[in-house]
């Protein structure tokens, strides 16, 4: 497995769409129009804005995993229409960065959300950038991964009846 950035490599934008809504929660959406908004909303905006931050984790040439990453979360409030993102702004200072991973549902489990992790807080630690985090839900699958890395609970929010959690790590 390799891990490149998306400027490196041309893109298969058909297996990116796949992985990103193979994990997605919506499934469905009222139009092709909506289905691309909420793509660029979560991906396609920071492919497009930020692609050095764009992390792919291929094998054999085949993408089976991304991460969309930003080293400012406070100016990220200001470029993306991210829900959410303004409920923990108060913690952007020690934890300015963030992301957000997916991989194949068929490589899952096997090390590729960790190295592509590990690949971006790496680079974090060499920009000086003193802390990262992620929002997720509370139940979701993905928080153990997240602690198992490190991250730690800094605070939860209500967010539309759903309760939103903030974990972070310093680096």
């Amino acid at each position: 497995m390799e891990i490149k950035r998306a400027v490196e490599i041309q893109l298969d934008r058909e297996q990116l769409e796949k992985i990103f809504f193979d994990n997605s929660l919506i499934k469905s959406f009222k139009s092709v129009d909506e289905r691309e908004k909420f793509f660029n909303r979560w991906c396609g905006q920071y492919l497009q804005n930020y692609p050095t931050q764009f992390y792919l984790a291929l094998i054999d040439g085949k993408m089976v995993g991304y991460l969309a990453g930003h080293t400012n979360s406070t100016k990220a409030l200001d470029e993306f229409k991210i829900p959410g993102y303004d409920l923990f702004k108060e913690y952007y200072d020690q934890f300015p960065a963030h992301l957000h991973i997916n991989c194949d549902i068929h490589h899952q489990g096997m090390g590729i959300g960790k190295k592509l992790m590990n690949t971006y807080m790496d680079e974090l630690k060499d920009k000086d950038v003193p802390g990262v985090h992620i929002i997720t839900s509370i139940g979701a699958n993905n928080s153990g991964f997240y602690a198992a890395l490190g991250f730690d609970i800094i605070d939860f929010r209500e967010l539309k009846g759903s309760k939103l959690i903030l974990m972070g790590k310093k680096l």
